[in-house]
């Protein structure tokens, strides 16, 4: 299918620094300040740990996780769409409760990076997500 680019919505229009160009479904074409990231990158939390073993770690450990997505702990996808697919396809949940897994499992990291001090470095993504409520997913 093609998805045809069209003028920023009122709401993505305004987001902060940002030169928003057009959009699709899929894509969001901004001009952006040089020096800014496209993409969130963290600072702080305990030597070498990554984002990767901190979602790891907490999928590993959190009881609200259904045991079928537990035991995947190590290949757990980081972004909702594929989360919620690998859920369904590899662990047999309904599209439903793969959302509630999602969001749990979501919460625990943010929670656990609050714990260890991580924060996220300021970047187009991390505009877009708030300007747009959240919505905005890494795929």
């Amino acid at each position: 299918g093609s998805s045809s680019l069209t003028p920023p919505t009122p709401q993505l229009a305004r987001v902060a620094g940002l030169r928003v160009l057009a959009q699709s479904p899929a894509v969001l074409v901004v001009d952006k300040p040089s020096g800014l990231r496209s993409t969130p990158a963290f600072v702080g939390g305990t030597a070498g740990s990554t984002r990767k073993k901190r979602w790891c770690a907490a999928a590993s450990t959190l009881l609200e996780l259904p045991p079928r997505l537990r035991s995947h702990a190590a290949i757990l996808p980081r972004t909702r769409d594929k989360f919620v697919r690998f859920a369904v396809s590899r662990a047999g949940l309904g599209e439903s409760e793969a959302a509630v897994a999602w969001q749990a499992l979501v919460r625990a990291n943010e929670e656990q990076d609050a714990r260890d001090g991580v924060t996220e470095v300021d970047s187009v993504l991390r505009r877009v997500r708030a300007a747009s409520g959240g919505f905005a997913q890494a795929r």
